[in-house]
């Protein structure tokens, strides 16, 4: 998947009691699209919940671990997850997970979107 200068990524999060993919399993999460490739230096990235997930959960937080700093002005505003990708080292491991809060009982879950940087040959 090809993005060019910036992409939007939704995010649905529900609670399903059993067989999820976080949170022991009670939790499930899914992103759209569910993989990202960025090519093109200096690409916002947003992270938004979808119109049902938004009525009981928050973004409230992220872990990002990037040793060579590709991703930079990262903040939470409204509820969105925003960031710029750098995008000038391939095949780098950043670490990115964004955390949600169930409003009704405060579980935190930890959402690991996957991000690949294919930058443009010098």
């Amino acid at each position: 998947m090809s993005q060019n200068d910036s992409v939007a990524v939704t995010l649905t999060v529900t609670y399903v009691g059993s067989g999820g993919n976080a949170r022991n399993g009670r939790y499930s999460y899914s992103y759209t699209p569910d993989f990202v490739q960025v090519n093109d230096k200096d690409t916002a990235i947003t992270y938004t919940l979808d119109s049902k997930s938004a009525t009981r959960f928050s973004i409230v937080s992220y872990a990002l671990c990037d040793p060579t700093s590709q991703m930079y002005d990262v903040n939470i505003t409204d509820g969105v997850l925003s960031m710029m990708d750098h995008c000038s080292q391939e095949n780098q491991v950043i670490i990115l997970s964004v955390l949600v809060i169930d409003n009704e009982t405060g579980v935190i879950i930890d959402c690991d979107p996957q991000v690949t940087n294919v930058p443009p040959p010098d």
